[in-house]
């Protein structure tokens, strides 16, 4: 459960704060989707007669915290970054279908910086440019693509 839970937190934008899970920090643009998540895994495991509670704190950001919450997001976001620039680097081009995932991850990465950025005040600023080299990668791809077949 643990492993599908830190995912989960990473599709929200959050991060856990412990590799193997039981403590995550969740952005406030995605907390009610992860307070339903919450409720599901509890009556799963209600349902198959276990016990299990997922407690959803708020607490406040004192800097210590932010700066903890801050590093795991940022080395979240260069490990997708990293997956994608493999991506990027393959000598065969990409498809339509696999492009519109690629920019649509670019977008996510993004929205999810900015949103770290506001939220814990630290600045972002090697994801977002990793994200714009990115996104000049591809277009530099298309273009050969485009003038070379």
């Amino acid at each position: 459960m643990s492993s599908f839970l830190v995912r989960r937190a990473e599709e929200c934008g959050g991060v856990s704060l412990r590799p193997s899970g039981g403590l995550y920090w969740i952005p406030p643009s995605h907390e009610a989707r992860w307070s339903s998540l919450a409720k599901a895994v509890e009556a799963s495991y209600e349902a198959a007669g276990a016990r299990s509670k997922v407690f959803v704190l708020a607490p406040g950001m004192d800097p210590s915290y932010a700066a903890a919450v801050a590093l795991r997001a940022e080395e979240r976001m260069h490990g997708e970054l990293d997956a994608l620039s493999e991506k990027l680097a393959s000598p065969k081009p990409l498809g339509t279908r696999a492009t519109r995932a690629v920019n649509s991850r670019l977008d996510r990465i993004l929205e999810d910086a900015e949103e770290c950025e506001r939220v814990l005040g630290k600045a972002m600023a090697s994801v977002t440019e990793r994200v714009q080299k990115a996104r000049g990668a591809r277009a530099m791809g298309a273009v050969e693509e485009l003038a070379f077949g």
